[in-house]
């Protein structure tokens, strides 16, 4: 991934070192014969959606979202995996460089890009243990993209990547009936996880927007998990990282939320 060495100030290297890794991690197995049969998992096809793509343009700290799902996706193709991307940003401007930056002659036969609001788009799971990678990057509180309808369509294997927090301002300066909205938003996305799969929260640490990762995968992949988080925080994120397993321990995962999304004044109440 073309992330510069070291810390940036910026939240983005970090962010998109986490997608790397788990879509390099998935397409990987799924591009071995041998790997693929040990997982619930059945690309048919790998279906990787992007709820808020932006534009598609790089930074100065690396590759977007979008590059960094087609590059992934074009090794698994290459190695004879049936592969799709969806691609969904609702601004006009957003969408019209969206569309320049992921050629649509270049990838017309994998690569659906759409304008619109995410919270419209109608997933056409095909099976139970359907491959599937979501990832969840809003810009605000106020555009959380997920709806109800779209959780319950996906299929029992899907693993995903969301931000959470994300209001540059500060969290916590938003009123409490805003703030307690992302209870529901985390424990939606937990909803119909399997016993099979496990949550890892990333919060972090003395960051004043309160930002944090939710990560869903596989549970035996858990502890490795953590360990790659932990190295790459040290290389990549200006923050110390607080981390926890929803299956390995559970008062602090929740304790994490409370951190996240309560006051001082409100968790000391509780």
């Amino acid at each position: 991934m073309s992330i510069s060495v070291g810390k940036s100030s910026s939240r983005t290297p970090f962010k998109h070192w986490i997608l790397n890794a788990e879509l390099g991690r998935l397409c990987g197995i799924f591009a071995n014969s041998t790997a693929r049969l040990k997982v619930h998992a059945k690309a048919s096809p790998f279906h990787v959606i992007d709820m808020c793509a932006g534009d598609g343009e790089a930074t100065e700290d690396g590759e977007s979202s979008p590059a960094i799902i087609c590059r992934h996706l074009k090794f698994a193709r290459r190695h004879g995996v049936d592969v799709k991307a969806t691609m969904i940003e609702r601004q006009d401007n957003t969408f019209e460089a969206l569309q320049v930056n992921v050629s649509r002659d270049r990838y017309s036969e994998w690569v659906e890009l759409i304008h619109g609001d995410s919270r419209d788009y109608d997933f056409p799971c095909c099976s139970r243990h359907q491959a599937v990678f979501v990832h969840i990057d809003p810009n605000s509180i106020a555009d959380w993209p997920v709806t109800e309808q779209f959780l319950d369509s996906l299929s029992e294997t899907t693993t995903m990547l969301a931000t959470l927090g994300c209001n540059v301002g500060g969290l916590k300066r938003l009123e409490p009936d805003k703030r307690v909205a992302w209870y529901g938003y985390v424990k939606g996305l937990l909803r119909n996880m399997p016993q099979y799969h496990d949550a890892i929260l990333v919060r972090l640490d003395r960051d004043a927007a309160q930002w944090a990762y939710l990560l869903r995968l596989p549970a035996k992949w858990t502890s490795a998990t953590i360990d790659s988080i932990r190295k790459a925080g040290d290389r990549y994120s200006p923050f110390d990282l607080d981390i926890s397993s929803m299956r390995h321990d559970l008062f602090r995962f929740e304790a994490m939320q409370h951190l996240l999304f309560k006051t001082e004044a409100e968790r000391t109440e509780l």
